[in-house]
């Protein structure tokens, strides 16, 4: 898994993964055969030396069994080992790039958070500023690099509303807010730091590119998936909101199913959805009659205690 070197606390010279000598048992291989080897005393080295694609597969197995794996990677080695490899290529750490590659139809993706960090942390970007436009529903992303003219982007309601964003279930109904500023500064990183995202789209932008047709979402490469529709979208949505901790509830479930909004839900796992959302909402049901039949008790207690005292 060759490419750009990542920092020094995670690679050696050579930009290859690196893990402290030890002996463990995959799959019926013994690692101490995959040459692990001692790293310089100046790294602070945590991963495995790969020096072969089979290394780099008995690395990825290890992970994709391992609970500390996001779920979406979860025994599926074959991914772990590509999202490394971009990972590698973006200068991140490999557990860096499993929590913040996101795959939108076979294509990668990053998270806008670590788009933006990338960039901030970049020797070459002189700022990254961001403001709401006054009196307006707009912001400005503004980036500036050295040597070069500053990349002003920006987004209103009104291009949500042309794209079709604005009002779509998920984070464009729950926190527009956020939303607008996010997508003025994937334009403007993409445009202005392409160099340092390697042309990666951020997964929150890459989303949004669908074209419906006949129920049928059509994206970049052509491939249809069904998803569920609007109502059903709002209906789950309505079911998070009436669980015990709807915000956890809403992290679950996109963890659970890879997605990042309710509505990118494909209709085959819809029907599971709803029956997992009806069983959490039932829980909280229960806690709340139990709750109420521990305070009646309460009452009927204190209430024959001063009946007692009366007496």
């Amino acid at each position: 898994m060759h490419g750009s070197n990542i920092d020094n606390t995670s690679t050696s010279h050579d930009g290859k993964f690196s893990l402290p000598s030890t002996t463990c048992t995959v799959s019926g291989v013994d690692s101490s055969s995959i040459g692990v080897v001692e790293p310089p005393r100046s790294h602070n080295v945590g991963f495995m030396y790969v020096t072969s694609l089979k290394e780099a597969m008995i690395c990825a197995d290890l992970i994709a069994k391992s609970s500390f794996c996001p779920r979406a990677f979860q025994n599926k080695p074959g991914d772990i080992v590509v999202a490394l490899q971009h990972g590698q290529e973006l200068g991140l750490k490999p557990m860096q790039a499993l929590q913040n590659t996101a795959v939108i139809n076979g294509k990668p993706t990053m998270w806008g958070d670590l788009a933006l960090a990338l960039c901030k942390s970049h020797p070459t970007v002189e700022y990254i500023k961001e403001t709401k436009v006054k009196g307006k529903n707009k912001y400005i992303c503004r980036v500036k690099r050295v040597g070069e003219n500053e990349v002003k982007r920006s987004f209103s309601e009104d291009d949500a509303k042309r794209a079709k964003l604005w009002g779509k279930p998920g984070p464009w109904t729950e926190y527009p807010q956020r939303m607008l500023p996010a997508r003025a500064r994937g334009f403007a990183l993409r445009d202005g730091c392409a160099d340092i995202l390697c042309g990666f789209i951020t997964r929150e932008e890459a989303i949004d590119y669908v074209k419906i047709d006949n129920g049928k979402t059509e994206w970049s490469t052509g491939v249809s998936i069904e998803l569920i529709s609007n109502n059903q979208a709002s209906y789950l949505i309505k079911l998070m909101n009436e669980t015990h901790d709807p915000e956890d509830t809403f992290k679950s479930f996109r963890e659970y199913y890879a997605v990042g909004t309710v509505n990118e839900l494909p209709t085959t796992k819809f029907a599971q959805a709803e029956k997992i959302l009806l069983a959490k909402k039932q829980q909280n049901q229960q806690g709340a009659l139990v709750s109420e039949e521990i305070e009646a008790n309460k009452i009927v207690v204190v209430n024959t205690a001063q009946e007692n005292v009366n007496c």
